[in-house]
């Protein structure tokens, strides 16, 4: 599996460029598109909950002509896309989630548990989520 993500910051000038490299890819491949898309209002709050500039803010135009341009430029991706993913009502961990089912096919993290030896006189590991007092068993590493 690979993952290609493309944005208004790397398309290429014309969109036949991209039908031609998506035409010339090995018989093996067949590849998803998956287009992330919000709505109008959500992105302006998001540009501006980040206070990071539009990638096409820099050529002159307010926040909203910017978003607009963008949507323009990637119609040719949306139109072609297997699935369009509106996450204006999404957080990131739930886009994460739902990326996570569409790309691995699992619906969830699988569980991980890490067993960790530590003294009570150097404090809790931070990371620790449990911890459990086992002081009662046998330590192996002591030599009476």
């Amino acid at each position: 599996s690979a993952a290609v993500s493309i944005d208004v910051r790397n398309m290429p000038e014309s969109p036949e460029i991209f039908e031609q490299a998506m035409s010339n890819l090995p018989d093996a491949f067949s590849p998803q598109l998956l287009f992330l898309d919000a709505d109008r209002n959500t992105l302006i709050r998001r540009y501006s909950d980040t206070r990071r500039l539009h990638p096409l803010s820099s050529k002159n135009l307010s926040l909203e002509s910017a978003i607009d341009k963008e949507s323009d430029l990637l119609e040719p991706l949306r139109s072609r896309a297997d699935l369009i993913v509106d996450t204006s009502e999404m957080s990131v961990h739930e886009l994460a989630e739902m990326l996570r089912t569409r790309l691995l096919g699992k619906r969830e993290r699988e569980l991980t548990m890490v067993f960790e030896s530590f003294g009570f006189k150097h404090g809790i590991p931070i990371d620790a989520d449990y911890v459990f007092d086992v002081r009662f068993l046998p330590n192996p590493h002591w030599d009476p």
